[in-house]
């Protein structure tokens, strides 16, 4: 026998930017909605019922649970469900995910699009995944700070979600019974991926802290500095439409601001106050110093980052990305382009201060950050 669920929950953290293993935790994240089927009509849990005897069997005898991106019920069900409503806990193996059999066959990795492209009868309701995404958020908090959710307070809307909840998994058991199963090595591999994510790398969560605050404070200096050469037209070197602006009326008609049009006008222009502001932009334009904020934000209460990896990411070569939540992207970081990289690290921690990284290191402070973002992983 085969169980097909979905899960709908609410929560203070935005799940886009924490990852599901970090919103999960959240003392916040609730789940409001469990819908789930075998052959039948879906059936519905809500918070304050018994646990299903469906669940309960399912879980027992070790049958196989189907869901569309499955790391999402899994995750909530272990974290949430079982520690607020005592639910049993399922082993990992037990779950088939639909969204990884549909990339590993070259269908859509939407829900909705799988089953546009299936034709099977079963869509996406567009009316009820906006639901969905209002419902999902507090409605309001209360005067001592409490979140108020839609679903305590609108018992309309909670009943249309609940049928936008079970329509999804109506549309994932279509979808399952049309996709093949993924090759055993594959389904493994599956499995490997999700036990990698949920264990997750270590942070530095100081070194962290203290880059952001002197990345901080060298993103000020150039905002000044940016300002004051523009004579207050350009507020930073990330004000990309008018710093051109400002470029097109100082004579340099530059066709947009990316990292190699900049650096070759840099090396073709004199010494003037242009030639400045590109400088500026340059050593102001590194996105690499964004990561720091999905440290932040991604970071859980054991210290590590985990889900930074999308199973069957790239769809052509069926290689790891990017995950779409815990946006700290280990594919892309900076290669340190310093020598000391230990040293200036340990001066981070220290409390220096951007002048100080300037005067010891041929980079930016900025620069400088992008080239020990790599230390941030403690474990390497």
């Amino acid at each position: 026998m085969t169980l097909h669920l979905d899960f709908e929950t609410v929560a203070t953290v935005d799940l886009r930017r924490t990852g599901v293993y970090r919103y999960a935790e959240d003392p916040d994240t609730d789940v409001i909605l469990a819908c789930y089927t075998d052959t039948g009509d879906a059936q519905t849990w809500r918070p304050g019922m018994p646990i299903p005897e469906r669940i309960e069997q399912a879980v027992k005898t070790g049958e196989t649970i189907h869901a569309w991106n499955a790391q999402f019920e899994y995750v909530l069900w272990t974290e949430v469900l079982c520690r607020k409503y005592m639910w049993p806990k399922p082993n990992l193996r037990q779950f088939d995910c639909a969204m990884a059999r549909a990339l590993y066959w070259g269908y859509p990795g939407s829900l909705g699009l799988c089953s546009q492209v299936m034709g099977h009868g079963y869509h996406k309701n567009a009316v009820g995944h906006a639901l969905m995404l209002r419902m999902c958020r507090p409605r309001s908090f209360a005067a001592n700070g409490r979140p108020v959710f839609w679903h305590t307070q609108d018992a309309v809307k909670y009943d249309e979600l609940e049928a936008y909840c079970k329509d999804d998994v109506y549309a994932e058991r279509a979808c399952t019974d049309r996709l093949p199963p993924l090759p055993s090595y594959e389904r493994n591999l599956w499995v490997l991926d999700q036990t990698m994510n949920s264990k997750g790398v270590p942070v530095d969560s100081k070194l962290v802290a203290a880059m952001t605050t002197l990345a901080t404070d060298a993103q000020n200096a150039l905002d000044t500095a940016m300002y004051a050469i523009t004579g207050g037209q350009v507020s930073g070197p990330n004000a990309t439409a008018a710093l051109l602006n400002w470029l097109t009326g100082e004579g340099a008609n530059l066709p947009d601001l990316r990292k190699e049009t900049v650096k070759e006008a840099i090396r073709l222009l004199p010494n003037c106050p242009v030639r400045d502001a590109l400088m500026l932009r340059r050593d102001g334009a590194r996105a690499s110093v964004a990561k720091l904020q999905a440290f932040a934000e991604a970071v859980c209460k054991d210290g590590t980052v985990k889900g930074m990896l999308r199973y069957y990411g790239a769809g052509r070569t069926g290689r790891w990305s990017g995950a779409g939540g815990a946006k700290v992207q280990p594919h892309n970081l900076v290669r340190g382009t310093i020598t000391g990289v230990d040293h200036a690290i340990e001066m981070i921690l220290g409390g220096c201060s951007p002048a100080d990284l300037e005067l010891l290191f041929e980079d930016s402070a900025l620069g400088v950050i992008a080239s020990c973002m790599r230390g941030c992983f403690s474990c390497l």
